[in-house]
């Protein structure tokens, strides 16, 4: 059974993770990705954020260890460009990953923002042009999803759907997928911007993995995140075919010298 290619996803958008608490009833400046599925956030107008994801098995027969590398800039008006290199990395055939490179958007818009902007819904949608650095091969990632907040616990919740070309999906394979995600501020005294999220994919693809793990963003700029990868796609659970993820990124202040502010871009 081949190893699952991991990505990251920022995916597309880059990127990213986190939904952070920084104290009770506020959200710290989140990540544009909740592990590899788009989260709902969007990188503030003018400033860059950066984050590596590595994914690695040291376990079982089939160890590998494979990096994705993205970058989004926010132009303002609730959009973000992204750029992601996927799945560079050392696998036990002695291969370097299906490595593809990704470059799109990512867009909000909130909904109902004077009726009820205490649950924050919004549509988060995007799209990336995907090029096999491997054979030239190219193709496309579209998704949108619809996310909102619980105002008592701070929950959020996104559902929504994906389409991606096997640049993303993997060799052979074109199709939609269901996705959802949580995320889940941790009120714990003396412990700030900690969160735990989990993510899901449906189908039988490469990014067809249940994620769940904490994100931990101690500072407006950095962000850690470590997780739990286990692939649903072939009906059974085996811890061969499991992964650790971890990330490290950081948003750089926007052009003109101000720091990122520490608040979510859509926070009221």
């Amino acid at each position: 059974m081949p190893p699952p290619r991991p990505l990251r996803a920022s995916l597309a958008g880059l990127t990213f993770l986190l939904a952070g608490l920084a104290g009770p009833g506020r959200v710290a400046h989140a990540q544009q990705a909740i592990v590899t599925m788009p989260s709902a956030d969007i990188t503030g107008p003018r400033q860059l954020f950066f984050m590596h994801e590595s994914q690695a098995r040291p376990w079982g027969s089939r160890p590998y260890w494979a990096g994705t590398y993205f970058l989004t800039y926010g132009l303002g008006y609730g959009t973000e460009l992204a750029a992601t290199v996927f799945d560079q990395g050392v696998y036990p055939n002695g291969g370097t990953g299906n490595t593809t490179l990704a470059l799109g958007f990512k867009s909000a818009v909130r909904l109902f923002t004077r009726e009820a902007p205490q649950w924050q819904l919004q549509v988060t949608f995007g799209a990336m042009a995907l090029t096999s650095l491997n054979d030239g091969g190219v193709g496309g990632w579209l998704y949108a999803l619809q996310s909102l907040r619980l105002p008592a616990l701070r929950t959020r919740l996104a559902v929504g759907v994906s389409y991606a070309t096997e640049q993303l999906y993997g060799a052979g394979v074109r199709e939609f997928s269901l996705i959802a995600s949580i995320e889940q501020p941790l009120p714990i005294p003396g412990v700030r911007g900690l969160s735990f999220v989990a993510e899901w994919f449906s189908g039988r693809h490469e990014l067809s993995n249940l994620i769940a793990g904490l994100t931990w963003h101690p500072t407006p700029t950095w962000i850690f995140v470590l997780g739990w990868k286990i692939p649903t796609r072939y009906g059974t659970l085996d811890v061969d075919d499991m992964a650790v993820v971890a990330e490290v990124g950081f948003f750089l202040p926007p052009f003109g010298g101000r720091r990122p502010e520490d608040r979510s871009v859509f926070d009221d």
